[in-house]
């Protein structure tokens, strides 16, 4: 049995049907009085019966009285008192009927009473929605009435029985369709319970992973430099969109000795908290790594083995560069990245910065190839996650293509307009598409 709050599914089934009495038992009962008395009317002015038929048609009738009564007013918060009284309703309908049948023996009106009779056995299954065991009840006690009452006063012979047989077949009939009706009524109330019990779950779970996440993403923004550094020898304009509202993409400007700067960027495999908890995880290894920091080649073999130390299972692609503007000399190693493009003044040549190294905690002892170059003034780099590269729009083409075609328009921008120009190009080649990935850019330019 499943339980939810306390309360058992059987429960919660019962309290459905007091809601059921509750809303529709005002209805039910006025019915039910216009109806007797309707009949009641038949029988002493159309059909001529005995005064003594006012007795049973108003048997009925108080019990339905009382069920209005207690319905619209405070005594509808006690569940045991309504469902009584709408049970005494049906099973005073049963008793009606019987009377009926009882004060119809051996006139020609007797059949009619037993079909009535057999109208209200359907009629109340209809009605009260109720398993095999309460209807049971509901025609057991009358129908044993009706019987007793016959054979005490009137002594029938066999024909009674043969009478008898069609109400005792609609009463067997209307047990076992009540059995089977409220089965599935209940096996259906059941499955929304545990269907609304897992939405309830569901819902909780992606209200935390939601709590979760903001965590994660305050968490994120706090690694994530809100502004870059402001030199008068470099600029630089950065621009980061996460897939998720946590992304794997992760970026930082680290101030060094002697003016220098150092660019780190790197791409985490997986998105979400699993991603928060790595970069920040990176962010950690990049502060204390100490004078490691200024080598890009030593600083890639500490992170390297802390990672394959820390966890098996965890991969970074990463570029780190070191400027120094005293002399315009970059230095920088790679680790299965992207290749940053080195773009000329004048847009002329558009080197990309190549150099040998594996993914970050793919395997120990990996070497790093440490490269260093000269800048000139005027010079931009662009340093960027394959989420740019690897955008894809509607018809299968990746963004690389168009990157290699617009970047000789906008070369001579200032970097602020020469980023955003990228970034509003690849929204323009996606289209409608949704991106698959994160996009972090930066780029820089050398006054």
């Amino acid at each position: 049995m499943i339980e939810t709050s306390g309360i058992s599914i059987k429960e919660k089934f019962q309290a459905v049907h007091v809601e059921y009495i509750l809303k529709n038992g005002i209805l039910i009962s006025s019915l039910g009085i216009a109806g007797f008395l309707y009949f009641l009317y038949q029988d002493l002015f159309i059909a001529g019966l005995p005064d003594s038929i006012l007795f049973w048609r108003l048997i009925p009738i108080i019990p339905a009285l009382f069920l209005i009564i207690i319905i619209i007013s405070p005594l509808k918060n006690f569940s045991l008192l309504v469902e009584a009284f709408f049970f005494v309703f049906f099973s005073s309908t049963m008793f009606m009927m019987s009377g009926l049948a009882f004060l119809c023996w051996g006139t020609a009106l007797f059949t009619d009473s037993l079909l009535g009779m057999i109208v209200v056995i359907f009629g109340i299954l209809a009605i009260a929605r109720r398993g095999a065991v309460y209807l049971f009840f509901v025609y057991f006690f009358p129908l044993v009435f009706f019987m007793s009452s016959v054979y005490v006063t009137f002594h029938p012979g066999r024909e009674f029985i043969i009478a008898l047989s069609n109400p005792i077949i609609a009463i067997l009939a209307a047990l076992i369709i009540g059995a089977m009706i409220n089965r599935v009524r209940f096996d259906a109330f059941k499955a929304a319970g545990e269907l609304e019990l897992k939405n309830s779950i569901i819902e909780s779970n992606n209200i935390r992973i939601q709590h979760e996440l903001k965590m994660a993403r305050d968490i994120q923004q706090h690694l994530i430099p809100l502004r870059p550094p402001v030199h008068d020898r470099f600029g630089f304009k950065t621009i980061y969109k996460p897939m998720e509202q946590v992304g794997g993409d992760f970026f930082d400007f680290i101030k060094l000795p002697d003016d220098k700067i150092g660019i780190f960027i790197g791409d985490v495999s997986g998105h979400g908290i699993y991603a928060a908890l790595v970069t920040a995880m990176i962010k950690t290894l990049i502060e204390t790594s100490g004078d490691k920091l200024q080598s890009p080649e030593k600083l890639f073999q500490y992170i390297n083995e802390k990672l394959i130390y820390l966890t098996n299972d965890l991969f970074l692609t990463a570029f780190y560069c070191i400027f120094d503007p005293g002399n315009n000399r970059l230095t920088y190693a790679r680790a299965g990245h992207q290749y940053p493009l080195h773009i000329s003044e004048k847009g002329e040549t558009f080197y990309p910065l190549i150099s040998r190294g594996k993914l970050l905690g793919s395997f120990r002892n990996l070497s790093f190839e440490e490269k260093t170059i000269d800048l000139k003034d005027g010079d931009k780099l662009l340093f960027f996650t394959d989420g740019l590269t690897e955008a894809e729009n509607e018809d299968g083409i990746f963004f690389e293509d168009k990157l290699k075609e617009i970047l000789p328009v906008i070369v001579g921008l200032p970097i602020s307009d020469f980023i955003r120009n990228i970034y509003e190009e690849v929204i323009l080649f996606r289209g409608d598409m949704h991106f698959n990935d994160d996009i972090c850019i930066i780029g820089m330019e050398i006054f």
